[in-house]
């Protein structure tokens, strides 16, 4: 019960960017990409559809247009620390399929909440995680 109260209001897609920043570009829509990670950090092919460098240009391309925040998860790139160098960067371990450690990246093109959100931060009340500065962390 408690996930499903969480849940309410999310709406999840399974479908290009471009489809989706068109459709839902505005201040008030927060959009968590977790794209397929870059080939050149990958051995062999690992998902049903990949995205060569190019598609990962112009998905970067895409999202650091969007209104509201962003927040993308992958494994370091050139490509991605460039194209986004100006958005907050965090670092944290992963662990991979087969259980090595990876370095796993977070950007955001907001400042971090400075606190855990609860259900009693939207009851009544506006939330707004939008900070005045972008620092790279």
């Amino acid at each position: 019960m408690q996930a499903a109260e969480r849940l309410r209001g999310v709406q999840i897609e399974n479908r290009p960017a471009t489809e989706l920043n068109s459709k839902f570009n505005f201040k008030n829509v927060l959009i968590y990409c977790d794209p397929p990670y870059m080939l050149s950090t990958w051995y062999g092919k690992q998902y049903r559809h990949e995205m060569d460098a190019k598609a990962h240009e112009e998905l970067l391309a895409i999202l650091r247009k969007h209104k509201g925040i962003v927040v993308i998860s992958g494994y370091e790139t050139k490509l991605y620390d460039t194209m986004l160098a100006e958005w907050n960067r965090f670092e944290t371990t992963a662990y991979s399929q087969v259980c090595s450690k990876k370095k796993e990246i977070i950007w955001m093109n907001c400042d971090p909440p400075t606190k855990q959100m609860s259900f009693k931060d939207y009851k009544g009340t506006t939330f707004s995680l939008y900070g005045a500065g972008k620092t790279n962390g």
